[in-house]
């Protein structure tokens, strides 16, 4: 199933299409009225290729992106996948309750004005050049992203001296 909506004003519902493949979405954007599809500007929509291959070859004037919640997810795994790994490479085993990688594993989620006053403290810009370690994940060849510019641990705690 593919829920279609229409962000106009209050979010609608405009359907729910049979299926959830490129073909599906194509067919059913091709059912809509000329009129309709000259109206469209954007589509906004998760990660499934098929949805943006259908947009482009149905609508090709039309902006494609990927829908907010999706970027944020799709970053926060790929955060969580560079923990994981410095962890990794620093002590040499999963994160444990005391080890800070596993410890702030939240904090690094976290949006610099929603941190509480205990995770503040730690919170400083960094340089991701400069004073993370630069790790590539295991059978990743993109570069790692991250939701927000920002660390909860110093330089010497990253390095497993502190």
């Amino acid at each position: 199933m593919t829920p279609v909506c229409d962000k106009t004003g209050s979010a609608r519902l405009l359907d729910v299409v049979e299926g959830r493949s490129k073909k599906a979405f194509q067919q059913w954007l091709a059912d809509r009225p000329k009129d309709w599809r000259d109206h469209v500007e954007g589509v906004a929509m998760e990660g499934f290729s098929g949805f943006k291959t259908a947009t482009v070859e149905e609508l090709p004037d039309v902006a494609t992106v990927m829908a907010p919640f999706h970027v944020v997810r799709l970053a926060g795994n790929a955060l969580d996948e560079w923990r994981r790994g410095a962890q990794l490479a620093t002590h040499g085993h999963r994160g444990r309750k005391t080890d800070p990688l596993y410890a702030c594993r939240r904090t690094l989620q976290t949006g610099a004005d929603l941190l509480t006053d205990k995770q503040r403290p730690g919170w400083q810009p960094y340089s991701l050049s400069t004073s993370m370690p630069r790790l590539k994940p295991p059978g990743r060849s993109t570069k790692v992203g991250r939701r927000r510019q920002g660390r909860c641990l110093s330089g010497q705690a990253m390095r497993g001296t502190a």
